[in-house]
């Protein structure tokens, strides 16, 4: 969310220094290092509300035909109100999906700002999606996820995917061209840039990098790879991304 900072008068400079020190201090009253920093991002990218969540998800950042219902003040707004108006349903238990949760989140990088946030909870991924072999359930998921995509598209919302919705949205693809009965492990998903070694900067969902996904077909030696955009677009090249793993 935008905190509101004030400033009464001082130097500009030392004033700036002093609000980025103190929201990097540690409760030992250590200025943390950049490790620090990254070991704290690492341990804090699996939670609910962030992009890297392994739940699926979407933050929602305008609703229907590209309204906000929310009352967003620049700090804060309804995020059920959002929601809805960009699903067009209420938000309860779904039957491929689990319960959803709808919450306050993070949007942005650096002046970041306040969205919403959709999240469900798989029963059959407790532990998260990543990770797990494609069973029936987890194929239903991959489904219904990727029909709410297609209705906040048609309602004109705006929208962003996580992690875990990367993952189901590449699934849903793989099991149109993968031999019928194959079992396939959603291996990896990571943004490009983090799976190529650059540090993590932030939490918040953000509309830069795409997620890259790999699955793997146990049954038939195969690994196919899939690129998707943070609005869940399927970046497949034209060429068959699909190799003997």
């Amino acid at each position: 969310m935008v905190r509101r900072l004030l400033y009464d008068g001082r130097d500009r400079l030392s004033w700036l220094r002093e609000e980025i020190v103190g929201a990097v201090r540690n409760r030992r009253g250590r200025v943390d290092t950049f490790d620090d920093l990254q070991a704290r991002l690492q341990r804090e990218r699996d939670r609910s509300g962030n992009r890297f969540y392994s739940q699926p998800g979407f933050a929602v950042l305008l609703g229907e035909a590209g309204v906000d219902p929310s009352g967003y003040d620049g700090d804060t707004g309804d995020a059920m109100a959002r929601a809805r108006s960009a699903l067009g349903e209420e938000l309860d238990t779904n039957a491929e999906l689990g319960q959803a949760l709808v919450r306050d989140a993070s949007y942005g990088r650096g002046a970041e700002g306040w969205t919403a946030v959709v999240e469900w909870t798989l029963e059959a991924a407790a532990q998260g999606v990543v990770g797990l072999i494609a069973t029936a359930p987890i194929l239903g998921a991959a489904r219904r996820y990727q029909a709410l995509k297609r209705r906040m598209e048609e309602r004109g919302a705006e929208f962003l995917i996580n992690r875990a919705g990367a993952a189901l949205i590449a699934l849903e693809d793989v099991t149109r061209e993968a031999p019928s009965g194959s079992r396939l492990w959603l291996e990896s998903a990571e943004e490009i840039a983090t799976a190529a070694g650059r540090p993590l900067s932030e939490l918040n969902y953000v509309d830069v990098d795409s997620w890259l996904v790999f699955l793997v077909d146990l049954d038939h030696d195969l690994r196919y790879v899939r690129i998707v955009s943070p609005k869940g677009e399927n970046r497949r090249s034209d060429d068959d991304l699909s190799q003997r793993a």
